[in-house]
């Protein structure tokens, strides 16, 4: 027991991909659940299913309404009740398990300190309104200066702001990055985990929940075993963006640290208990990436995933927001634009087929194999993979939704709406579902249908770039170039990262002649995709017709190539 591809929609209807360019448009995949499956998602459909008997549970309000309206100081009361209420459950999972002749295993949970700024900030309640000036004027002084690079004069601005009120979040975290671009390591390790400590949306597990699970460990005797990983993932230095993509999700090197806390004790578990041998030789990180069949593309896909969260609330209420998130996103341009070439892809796809060897019914892999198969443009093989896992897994509804785009963007689109309409069956109020739904409608010339699901999809939830792109394309299809384009914006306004809207924008506005507008958009959806500008013989028209005629011949040839 352990605690702790695209499809191209035009006149013949959905069919090879990069076909019919006068102009095509591009429906993207379904929902956000068509990037790698997780455990939690799989499992999460399993026992939503079970635990709601078979109806969609609510649509959880926006993580800024349920976190950013519902702070908690470090010294509210109610907290030292909620550590008294883990340490006993702590205890209950510990004497269940070795009653049932368990061995257990406890973690502490490591966090990140040093990439992630305070969400919530509050000054001290009796703070007077004259020290309160006192207070911003020292510390907009000392922002001043660290942007100027004048560190340590930064620090004594902060400082003195600190002696007026240390129970604002950020003034530590401030004085962190300081004290960490000057060197001293230890100490900007310790303002860090202040700024954490004082945070009022308490994302990130503190001492005192450590210091739960540390005492729940030492007290209950024989069987019970503690991996300390927030100490493991100390003694790598500050926990930063090397070992966490935002709070608390792990990068590969990060798992890997917590792997190698939590081996010890559990090989020690397996000894003393079932009299298995010692832990031999542990692997490297590069040898546990190929045995996971981790590529350049899985990174990518990690990597955007989480990127597509932190660029909403809570997230935007952090310090510095806007220029993290692009620095966020330029790492991942540049890994996309390693990751997708036609050399990566074929390494990656040789990766897996060399790890499902090895592991043929590891669902996992069959996961992610199918995403590869859809970014490699062949939605045949991801909907054979799909179908194996669908059939294992029969109440999950983002395998059922994944499976129902691979069959659309395949051709078979009777197939497709099959799917969908057995993953609404588990999920009847999904706005992905109906998105899917819609896209298929839209796909069959069913453009009553479509409309009514895909705007039911945005009612849902107003904020799927999706439902907002598919939509446009049901809209142009109709002529009604004005809203498509109003869909296509928002969508871009919600994911400016979205390759397949600029494609599909820099199209309609081709088609209605407003030629640098739409080189504009063709130019972001090859930077996005590269592979884009082999197939997009549009693009190439576009700058003929701007008289752009170098330009146009270039992408003429990289298409010809």
């Amino acid at each position: 027991m352990y605690a702790g591809n695209n499809e191209v929609v035009g006149p013949h209807g959905p069919g090879a991909v990069f076909q019919s360019w006068s102009p095509s448009l591009w429906m993207i995949r379904t929902g956000s659940c068509l990037g790698a499956t997780r455990v939690g998602q799989l499992l999460g459909d399993i026992a939503a299913r079970v635990g709601q008997g078979g109806k969609e549970p609510p649509q959880w309000r926006a993580m800024a309404a349920m976190f950013m309206d519902n702070p908690v100081a470090a010294d509210d009361p109610r907290l030292a009740r909620t550590y008294a209420n883990l340490r006993e459950n702590l205890t209950d999972i510990c004497r269940v398990g070795r009653n049932a002749g368990a061995a257990v295993v406890l973690a502490t949970v490591a966090v990140n300190l040093e990439d992630f700024p305070p969400v919530i900030s509050r000054h001290r309640a009796d703070l007077s309104p004259e020290d309160l000036g006192r207070w911003e004027s020292l510390a907009k002084e000392g922002s001043a200066l660290e942007s100027a690079g004048r560190g340590r004069e930064a620090i004594e601005k902060f400082l003195a702001a600190e002696r007026i009120d240390d129970r604002y979040a950020e003034l530590p975290y401030r004085l962190g990055r300081c004290l960490a671009a000057a060197g001293d390591r230890a100490a900007a390790a310790d303002r860090f985990a202040r700024s954490r400590d004082l945070d009022q949306l308490r994302f990130r597990a503190d001492p005192h929940i450590n210091a739960a699970i540390r005492e729940a460990a030492a007290g209950a005797g024989e069987g019970v075993y503690l991996a300390d990983a927030a100490v493991a993932l100390a003694a790598c230095g500050i926990p930063d963006k090397d070992l966490f993509y935002e709070h608390v999700h792990l990068t590969f090197e990060g798992n890997y640290q917590l792997a190698r806390s939590v081996l010890g004790p559990a090989c020690r578990a397996l000894r003393e208990h079932l009299g298995a041998p010692g832990e031999g030789a542990i692997p490297s990180n590069t040898q546990c990436a190929k045995r996971l069949a981790l590529t350049p593309w899985d990174e990518v896909n990690m990597g955007e995933r989480v990127a597509a969260e932190t660029a909403n609330p809570p997230f935007t209420n952090q310090l510095d927001h806007t220029v993290r998130e692009a620095a966020r996103w330029e790492r991942l341009r540049s890994l996309r634009q390693a990751a997708t070439t036609p050399e990566a892809l074929r390494s990656a796809w040789k990766t897996y087929e060399a790890a499902l060897a090895r592991s043929k019914d590891d669902w996992f892999l069959i996961d992610h194999f199918a995403n590869l198969a859809m970014r490699c443009g062949r939605p045949g093989e991801a909907a054979r993979h799909w179908a194996v896992l669908v059939e294992k897994f029969p109440q999950a509804m983002t395998l059922k939704l994944s499976l129902g785009t691979a069959l659309l963007q395949a051709g078979k689109t009777d197939e497709a709406v099959g799917q969908f309409e057995q993953a609404r069956r588990i999920k009847p109020n999904s706005s992905e579902v109906l998105c899917g739904l819609g896209t298929a409608m839209t796909a069959m010339g069913k453009p009553k249908e479509a409309l009514a699901y895909l705007e039911e999809s945005l009612r849902l939830n107003p904020g799927s770039s999706d439902a907002h792109n598919n939509l446009a394309v049901l809209l142009s299809r109709e002529g009604k170039t004005r809203e498509a384009i109003e869909h296509y914006e928002e969508a871009l306004r919600i994911n400016p990262e979205y390759a397949d809207a600029h494609l599909n924008l820099g199209a309609l506005l081709q088609q209605a002649g407003q030629l640098p507008e739409a080189i504009g958009h063709y130019e972001q959806a090859v930077r996005l995709k590269p592979d884009y500008a082999q197939n997009n013989p549009a693009f190439a028209s576009a700058l003929a017709s701007a008289r752009e005629t170098a330009a146009a011949m270039e992408r003429y040839q990289k298409i010809l190539l």
